[in-house]
């Protein structure tokens, strides 16, 4: 397992910027290295929803635990390694003198590119994707209920709903209306 981490670009850069740098990123990755799994993470406390991994294929895994972090009184926010860690290891009485007061924060969001088929194979059967509705759906419901009850004007059998713009219910029906001139379609009761 590696992971992807500090992506940057500058503003105004070109679109799909980060896509393509992450996508050529995996390409060395798989080609010299060749992983399992690749994971990255976005950070929703700096205003990042994951877009570009979600732009780029790779897999929503869940979010981390939740992150704890101290406020000054201006309302600048630190992190907690800036007081506990290294020579200036201070208690948590001690920072809340300075002043400061503790934070929970969301964690953050974790995406995996699976590697492998094996892998690809385990994250499908672990954590099913969301259903999906088609981009036409709306459009295509409300064409049914319209189509809903109507018949061929030839033989008088109903007409399947999804065929919006059928007036006939078979080519052999079609040539019969154009050959009599009765090519309406009729609405039953």
């Amino acid at each position: 397992m590696w992971e992807l981490s500090r992506l940057w670009a500058p503003d105004g850069h070109v679109p799909n910027l980060l896509t393509q740098a992450i996508s050529a990123a995996v390409g060395v990755l798989r080609q010299h290295e060749k992983p399992d799994v690749l994971v990255s993470y976005a950070d929703p406390n700096a205003g990042h929803e994951g877009a570009v991994y979600k732009a780029a294929s790779w897999i929503s895994h869940g979010q981390c635990a939740e992150v704890r972090a101290w406020r000054a009184r201006d309302g600048k926010v630190h992190a907690r390694r800036a007081f506990h860690s290294g020579s200036r290891s201070m208690t948590k009485a001690e920072v809340e003198a300075l002043g400061y007061r503790q934070l929970t924060l969301p964690g953050k969001i974790r995406f995996v590119k699976p590697c492998s088929k094996a892998v690809a194979k385990l994250l499908a059967e672990h954590e099913p994707r969301p259903m999906r509705r088609p981009h036409n759906y709306t459009r295509t419901r409300r064409r049914l209920k319209a189509r809903r009850g109507r018949t061929c004007a030839v033989c008088s059998v109903t007409l399947w709903s999804r065929r919006s713009h059928a007036r006939t219910c078979s080519v052999r029906c079609r040539v019969r209306a154009h050959r009599t001139g009765s090519e309406t379609v009729t609405r039953v009761a």
